[in-house]
């Protein structure tokens, strides 16, 4: 195997250095220097002599081309078609504004800034209802009361929007094995269930019929097996009942 020019070593230390060295013959030097520690010791000896020189000499601005080739070769730069789309949404137009006839859905510059509004405003609006609205006021409200006319809970309805709401939690809880069950109680015919009633809080939709019977009528709480009525009528004692009244 032929000795290595100490010179020639040198000189391409020099270049490596001074970044004149470059393609595969760049390569070839630095797997040359991974396995030499005193040519990493040359390398740096001449990097230590460039670098005064380097600090005198005014600064030069790469072009723009030189970013966006960096950007490339580290992954950095995003996809063609994401960058196109950012660009239409956020960035100032630099030319012809594509039309949807002309560009497609797509690069539609208009169309994907109606909606981008469109979304923020969908967005604005679901704050306001969750979290700024009021909650809605009831229009009718019933006092369950146990047998002994105690009051135990009250229920708040909301006829206009058709929702019933009542904090379960506040009930006495049923005994092993038993659910409590709730119960329209309308003018007229049998008692509708509305359902076994959970631990907690429970808002509740209702459909028509119920609003209407409920504007009328009265609600009532039985415990039956768990799970609820097998029957679909209150098989148990009701426990705790009240009358549906206009809440202004």
């Amino acid at each position: 195997m032929t000795e290595p020019n100490p010179e020639l070593l040198d000189q391409l230390a020099a270049e490596y250095a001074l970044g004149t060295l470059r393609g595969p013959a760049r390569r070839r030097f630095e797997r040359l220097i991974e396995g030499d520690p005193a040519l990493a010791r040359r390398v740096e000896d001449w990097a230590q002599r460039l670098d005064p020189l380097a600090e005198g000499a005014p600064a030069i601005e790469p072009p723009a081309r030189s970013w966006a080739e960096i950007e490339r070769r580290i992954g950095a730069a995003p996809p063609r078609a994401r960058r196109g789309l950012l660009a239409l949404l956020f960035g100032r137009p630099t030319g012809p504004v594509p039309s949807l006839a002309t560009a497609g859905l797509w690069y539609c510059l208009g169309f994907w800034r109606r909606a981008g509004l469109a979304g923020a405003a969908i967005a604005l609006l679901l704050f306001v209802y969750l979290f700024v609205a009021p909650p809605p006021t009831p229009t009718h409200m019933a006092l369950l009361a146990d047998a002994a006319s105690k009051p135990v809970a009250m229920v708040s309805l909301d006829l206009k929007h058709d929702r019933l709401t009542l904090d379960a939690s506040r009930l006495p809880v049923a005994e092993a094995g038993k659910s409590l069950e709730l119960w329209i109680l309308p003018p007229q015919g049998n008692p509708r269930s509305l359902g076994v009633l959970p631990a907690g809080p429970l808002s509740l939709p209702l459909d028509r019929a119920a609003a209407a019977d409920l504007a009328h009528g009265g609600l009532a709480v039985s415990l039956e097996p768990a799970g609820g009525s097998p029957t679909g009528l209150p098989t148990g004692p009701v426990l705790y009942s009240g009358a549906v009244l206009p809440a202004s």
